[in-house]
């Protein structure tokens, strides 16, 4: 049997491909068995132990030394299970718990914390999210909570909050910069994972002087696009994150995304008017889709963000948001819908009819499978909506009847 020296770059090569089925599952719990046999080597001297169960024995785990390369290996692996994992139980739990104080023991080294990447620190955190989103929908039919304790995850996210905290507030770091990409995973990471800290506060706090710092200067690695701004301003509205610099970066974020969905429905305006100029032949009208050019449901997530924090938008935004809510490629989901409804109220917003007519025709795009509690959000959309000047169509109020008496039927 060829000995197996490096499962640490199997991992990686399976979690690359994302490469998902029964028998990564068993690899995986593999892994963790003789993870656990590797650490108690010295009191474990049982010479009888399966043929496979020695082989792993002489695998080198690659993380033990105090090396840059260690560093990697321990963020490769928290990397690859969170990418590979389907399934988590207690053992799973524990193994990640024990790769996190690892973690914490190279992050609290001054001779090693420079080997972590911002791009290392934020897939460590996203693996974490995963593995905790995993294990929650694993122990969720059962109606299970964790009695496995896991202390160390938060001792190190305690500890990339504080190393990520001093890296933005340094102005003159010589470490490699955060960017939009990096900077939104690991926070959204610690939003999935809710975890609320006074050192996760004053990184949040970090975070949002070093997005307002970026947008000030126009720098190239400023967070600009919608779905990096809808994930970051949602991230802090889970985290219930009030401090006095959300003022600030709420403003910044408004302003920027007026600027950006001005402008491009400017360009989308010019596309379609040259469209319309090469199809004079055609007698419809051509409506513009400005549904793929900027995604409706980030555009929600962002607004209703700024509800979740307690901060009104300004009407320059809630203006410019309008076109792309009113000429959608396909109609919302039911959600999003009806959380675009609640906004109008909660804003004081009066949106144009087009934007009515778009909200009701995805209030109602779902009503033949709505059950009975998705039925009652309907009805209490449109007649908002009603409230704001939309005027029901007689079919359309048929579709709630029929709908409502074949839930009654099926009782």
């Amino acid at each position: 049997m060829t000995e197996l020296k490096n499962p640490i770059d199997m991992l990686a090569g399976f979690a690359e491909l994302d490469f998902k089925c029964k028998a990564i599952g068993q690899l995986l719990e593999t892994f963790v068995v003789h993870y656990d046999m590797s650490r108690h080597q010295a009191l474990n001297t049982n010479t009888d132990a399966p043929v496979v169960q020695r082989q792993w024995d002489t695998v080198s785990w690659g993380w033990a030394d105090n090396s840059d390369m260690a560093c990697k290996n321990l963020v490769t692996v928290a990397w690859a299970f969170g990418r590979l994992l389907q399934q988590c139980d207690d053992d799973m739990l524990r193994f990640m718990d024990s790769i996190a104080a690892e973690l914490s023991k190279k992050l609290h080294n001054n001779l090693l914390k420079d080997a972590f990447t911002p791009d290392d620190l934020a897939d460590t955190v996203d693996a974490f999210a995963n593995v905790h989103d995993i294990y929650r929908e694993s122990n969720q039919p059962l109606g299970n909570t964790s009695s496995v304790p896991t202390r160390n995850v938060g001792a190190l996210l305690d500890t990339i909050a504080v190393d990520v905290r001093n890296q933005l507030s340094n102005k003159h770091s010589m470490r490699v910069p955060f960017v939009p990409s990096n900077l939104v995973k690991l926070l959204v990471g610690y939003a999935r994972m809710g975890h609320i800290s006074s050192t996760c506060s004053s990184m949040l706090d970090a975070a949002a002087g070093f997005v307002v710092r970026r947008m000030a200067a126009g720098h190239l690695n400023a967070v600009t696009k919608l779905s990096d701004l809808s994930q970051l301003l949602q991230a802090y509205a889970t985290l219930a994150h009030k401090t006095v610099v959300m003022p600030e970066l709420l403003t910044a974020a408004s302003n920027q995304l007026r600027k950006q969905l001005a402008s491009e429905s400017e360009r989308q305006t010019e596309i379609e008017l040259s469209k319309q100029a090469d199809s004079e032949r055609e007698s419809a009208p051509m409506f513009p889709q400005w549904g793929a050019s900027v995604e409706s449901l980030h555009l929600v997530s962002t607004l209703r963000a700024y509800r979740d924090l307690g901060f009104h938008p300004s009407q320059g935004l809630l203006t410019a948001s309008e076109p792309f809510l009113c000429c959608l490629s396909e109609p919302l989901p039911l959600e999003p819908a009806l959380d675009l409804v609640s906004l109008f109220r909660a804003f004081t917003w009066q949106p144009g009819e087009l934007v009515l007519q778009q909200t009701a025709a995805s209030l109602l795009s779902v009503i033949a499978l709505a059950d009975p509690m998705e039925l009652v959000g309907i009805t209490a959309g449109l007649t908002e909506l009603q409230h704001l000047g939309y005027v029901i169509a007689d079919e359309q109020l048929q579709q709630i009847y029929t709908r409502k008496d074949q839930l009654e039927a099926a009782r």
